[in-house]
């Protein structure tokens, strides 16, 4: 073969991967914003079901403890943080246990619910799939009318963490609204063909709320988170 005819496929080669390389990288936003919805909406499923599993039904406002002087007044706000951490431990656990297992291909539905039926399809695809019109992966409506998807398979590493939260705010007058909660974070990191991005999911859950009489303390026992 001519040296210039070698030069020449090597140039249209080198053209048609550098095409690839630019388009790919024009759609890839697009397919990292809806990879993050896909993951938000698994991690937010999980976090639920094993929300679902932990929490007892008898969680009640009996966890916030009021502490006042002998004029009535709030002096401190007490809570039992042994079993809040146990309850936040417990959550970790199970979310980060069923993620893993999904993540491996391991999970197996235990029922029909279409919870179960959606975590066993993620497992069996290997990845989150989701599919993405057409017009939105190349940002040209007009090809709007083919109705046509594109599937793209998400693959992930994750890690799950948890605190819990205690918010204390003034509630109309005179009035402390006392909340705890349980926030997981969620560090999915997202992995397609030459791009990962980690992603940071949270997930806040409330344990108990409690309506009190009188006004904010300074100081709180049991800290605030």
């Amino acid at each position: 073969m001519k040296k210039w005819k070698i030069i020449l496929v090597i140039s249209v080669l080198f053209g048609l991967c550098f095409g690839i390389y630019k388009s790919y990288m024009r759609i890839l936003p697009t397919m990292d914003a809806y990879g993050e919805l896909a993951l938000r909406q698994f991690c937010s499923a999980v976090a639920v079901h094993a929300k679902r599993s932990v929490f007892d039904s008898n969680i009640n406002d009996e966890l916030i403890q009021i502490h006042r002087n002998e004029n009535g007044e709030i002096e401190s706000i007490d809570y039992d943080v042994i079993y809040l951490n146990q309850l936040t431990d417990d959550m970790v656990s199970l979310t980060e246990g069923i993620i893993k297992d999904v993540q491996i291909g391991h999970y197996k539905r235990k029922d029909d619910s279409r919870f179960e039926k959606y975590l066993e399809n993620i497992s069996t695809n290997d990845g989150i799939i989701t599919s993405i019109p057409l017009e939105s992966l190349i940002a040209f409506p007009p090809v709007s009318f083919l109705h046509w998807r594109i599937p793209i398979r998400y693959q992930t590493e994750s890690n799950v963490v948890g605190k819990v939260e205690q918010r204390v705010e003034s509630y109309g007058i005179n009035n402390v609204l006392i909340t705890l909660e349980i926030k997981l974070t969620v560090q999915q990191k997202m992995i397609l063909p030459f791009f990962h991005d980690v992603k940071n999911i949270e997930l806040t859950f409330p344990v108990a709320m409690k309506l009190i009489q009188g006004k904010i303390p300074d100081t709180y026992i049991g800290g605030n988170s």
